[in-house]
């Protein structure tokens, strides 16, 4: 009988901590794009008791994919979550410090740190698969959320206090210096007893925005590890060779019939008829999409964007200062390949978005290279994308 996954989970920890904590800091540092040591923590010790006791962290239950939840969590202290949530949704220096000040969590940056758990839960699957065949296909689950912990070891108490449990922690240390910590436990019993919602129950947390995340599939490296198996998930478009984007272009998406009549600017009224936050962009300024045809995940940002009334447009050649540019693609090669085309510096649009409905982080990565303002998971809310469209000036008022 094979074992279960949290056991297989636990055993990885006690006999391959030094690995895994090495492939943690590999994956974080392809997102934030300097070197990253994890730093272990001694679990008995008063370092780790005071950085997850009685403090405020993000809490991911962890799922296998087959078998679904199990007794395991993988934690991050606030200000390890948001640096590694920014990393992966592009966000600047100044943002990150005025977010961990305020202590207020943007729905991007919330949903950013979720895809990064995911990631740091597929690097565990990644170590396995050197080990076994049929290695269990860990994620994060569905519902997470920031909560307040008890005194350590509480927040393992409370979910499980009859079973040992393993774990390894470090502190996560960007370019030298000190940016949060990270801890990954399992309990070595039989699974399927402790659901999502009986974490976040014990720990205080809430379910964490459950409509953003229906339908989407988890995050992944480039071997599809934390979610589905890759030979499961869906085959890539094409990736076109370098300079070839002119020769490929994208082809128009048919619009919807609902669709409000398009203008170049929406006004400040102008919402779609699902309702929602108002998506309106400065006067003169274009907004442009590339994506492959066959996208689903461009046809519905192009939806939403022209239920408000904006125009999108197909974009064919390089961009320039006072446009918009969204880049949807589920291919590292194509995403650079494509930023690179039409938004390369110095000449750059006054936004760059790249986009996909299956994040990874080497995805991450060529947005980063490419010089991508953004990264935004698909499908999207108005919201979101009213907090992106944001980021652009207004033009001065003419007295």
């Amino acid at each position: 009988m094979a074992e279960c996954p949290a056991a297989v989970l636990a055993k990885l920890m006690r006999e391959e901590s030094e690995t895994l904590l090495k492939v943690l800091a590999e994956n974080v540092e392809a997102l934030v794009g300097h070197s990253v040591e994890i730093q272990p923590l001694d679990p008995e010790g008063e370092e780790l008791a005071s950085i997850f006791g009685e403090a405020e962290v993000y809490v991911f239950p962890v799922e296998d994919h087959q078998s679904g939840p199990l007794p395991s969590m993988l934690l991050l202290d606030l200000t390890g979550a948001v640096h590694a949530g920014a990393a992966f949704s592009l966000m600047g220096a100044e943002q990150v410090k005025e977010i961990l000040e305020t202590r207020e969590i943007p729905e991007i940056l919330h949903d950013s740190i979720g895809e990064v758990a995911n990631i740091l839960c597929g690097a565990a699957v990644n170590v396995l698969r050197e080990k076994m065949p049929k290695a269990p296909e860990f994620r994060r689950g569905a519902d997470f959320e920031t909560t307040t912990t008890p005194p350590w070891p509480g927040i393992l108490a409370r979910v499980d206090d009859s079973h040992p449990w393993d774990l390894i922690a470090g502190r996560i240390m960007i370019a030298g210096e000190p940016k949060g910590a990270l801890l990954l436990a399992s309990s070595d019993r039989v699974q399927g007893i402790v659901s999502p919602e009986q974490i976040l129950a014990a720990t205080g947390g809430q379910p964490a925005r459950p409509e953003a995340e229906q339908g989407k599939a988890p995050a992944t490296d480039e071997t599809g590890a934390a979610g589905a198996p890759a030979e499961a998930a869906p085959s890539a478009e094409p990736e076109p060779a370098a300079g070839a984007l002119d020769a490929a272009p994208v082809a128009e998406e048919p619009k919807p019939a609902a669709a409000a009549p398009p203008a170049t600017a929406a006004g400040d009224d102008a919402q779609g008829a699902a309702g929602g936050a108002t998506l309106s962009v400065p006067e003169g300024v274009r907004v442009l999409l590339a994506a492959h045809p066959a996208d689903m995940g461009a046809f519905g940002l192009r939806t939403l964007l022209e239920e408000s009334g904006i125009t999108v447009h197909r974009a064919r050649a390089r961009c320039c200062e006072g446009e918009i540019l969204f880049v949807v693609s589920r291919s590292p090669t194509d995403l650079l390949v494509r930023l690179k085309s039409l938004a390369a510096p110095p000449l750059r649009p006054s936004l760059v978005v790249a986009c996909s409905d299956r994040p990874t982080r080497d995805l991450v990565v060529a947005a980063r290279n490419g010089h991508a303002d953004s990264f935004l998971v698909l499908p999207t809310t108005r919201e979101k994308l009213a907090a992106l469209l944001a980021q652009i000036p207004q033009p001065a008022e003419v007295s």
